[in-house]
């Protein structure tokens, strides 16, 4: 009984572990893909959104809009409109993209791509700066 009981605290305590492991897994995974979101791949999978609506896939359209919602780009197909978390924003058909959040998104994006790699145990690679129009 005795072996029993420490078999089955050693196997609660394995589960435990493992699912702690799959939930920072799962954390590092979402931030990785947040901060891979740049504007090129934001536009890419808006287009294929609007695509698949004008192609009259709606649900197709649908389900990638929920896929994309997990990570941090959010599709208002009702608004036409896009948004990511990191405050970027725009209509969807045609793509565009709101300028007054340019700036602020690009500083924020480099700094979540700094803490996706810091979170993956790998250096990020220096950023090339930026002009700025005055």
């Amino acid at each position: 009984a005795v072996r029993e009981a420490a078999a089955a605290r050693e196997a609660a305590a394995a589960r435990e572990g493992k699912a702690a492991r799959e939930a920072s897994d799962g954390r590092r995974e979402a931030a990785a893909w947040e901060a891979s979101l740049t504007d090129e791949r934001v536009k890419l999978i808006v287009e294929h959104v609007a695509g698949l609506l004008r192609g009259g896939q709606r649900q197709q359209a649908v389900e990638l809009v929920e896929q994309v919602a997990e990570h941090g780009l959010l599709v208002d197909l009702r608004r036409q409109r896009w948004a990511t978390a990191d405050g970027r924003s725009g209509a969807v058909d045609p793509f565009s993209r709101d300028n007054a959040a340019l700036a602020a998104a690009g500083a924020r994006r480099e700094g979540a791509a700094e803490r996706a790699a810091e979170a993956a145990g790998r250096q990020t690679p220096p950023v090339a700066p930026t002009s700025r129009a005055s």
